[in-house]
């Protein structure tokens, strides 16, 4: 770094050898100092110099051979050197507190970046699981009493009428698993659309038989459901995977991913 203002130490001593009309060569032979560190020495180029203990030797001999004062000389600098090493150790104070605030800034980014995704995978979460509008009509409760039997003595040709029951033991289906069957009977000379329902998970269904009312249905693992109707059904499942259904004895492929809601048309 070149420091040639008239109070450098470099610029000092060059004056004085003009002055007295000293070529810088002779300096270099009676000091035995090298033409590269007089130059750097008169240009104050404290960077290219060697340790603070070879420089206050060579501005000694340096003032010696111009008769120069080499204690001002030296004063100058030491001088120049610190005010060097202060503003180097502030660079180096700045780039470490740079550092650390962007390792903080850093660290916030990636804090944020992970709330941001545990908050929307969530939302997704629960909207996928969860109906954005609670399905409207009747709810049969499954926690109907075990000793109710169907009763079959609705009149004929009311369709959509149903009875609800819960047997202890259903044939086909293991000891103790609930079962609900709802029975509606067909119209005179036409065959109904036999839909059954055994629920693999938690989950709820709303079906429309027909042209009737909506019904909604709670369901649990084991559960089974029966219906009956005329023409078909309108069925919204909460969880396509919460199901597993047959139509007239075929088995119906409810498309879509647990947790999903699933709206088909049957037949």
């Amino acid at each position: 770094m070149s420091e040639t203002a008239s109070g450098s130490f470099g610029h000092y001593l060059q004056m004085t050898r003009v002055e007295k009309r000293i070529p810088l060569e002779e300096v270099a032979r009676q000091t035995r100092i090298s033409m590269d560190v007089l130059h750097a020495i008169e240009n104050g180029d404290i960077e290219k110099l060697p340790a603070e203990v070879f420089v206050t030797g060579f501005l000694h001999a340096y003032a010696r051979v111009v008769g120069a004062d080499a204690d001002v000389a030296v004063q100058r600098y030491r001088n120049r050197l610190r005010d060097l090493q202060d503003r180097q150790r502030a660079q180096r104070a700045f780039f470490r507190a740079g550092r650390r605030f962007g390792l903080r800034l850093l660290l916030v980014l990636v804090m944020l970046a992970v709330i941001v995704s545990l908050s929307v995978a969530l939302v997704s979460r629960n909207f996928l699981r969860m109906p954005s509008q609670e399905p409207m009509g009747e709810e049969l409760q499954t926690t109907a009493q075990p000793s109710a039997k169907p009763d079959r003595r609705t009149p004929k040709g009311r369709v959509g009428a149903e009875t609800v029951s819960r047997p202890e033991k259903t044939r086909g289906a293991a000891a103790g698993v609930p079962t609900v069957t709802v029975d509606v009977p067909p119209a005179a000379g036409k065959a109904p659309f036999v839909l059954k329902v055994v629920a693999r998970e938690d989950t709820w269904m709303k079906v429309i038989a027909d042209d009737h009312k909506a019904r909604k249905y709670r369901l649990h693992p084991g559960d089974r459901l029966e219906l009956q109707a005329l023409s078909g059904y309108n069925i919204l499942i909460g969880s396509a995977s919460g199901v597993k259904l047959t139509l007239n004895g075929q088995p119906v492929h409810v498309f879509g991913k647990r947790g999903q809601m699933v709206n088909m048309q049957l037949p």
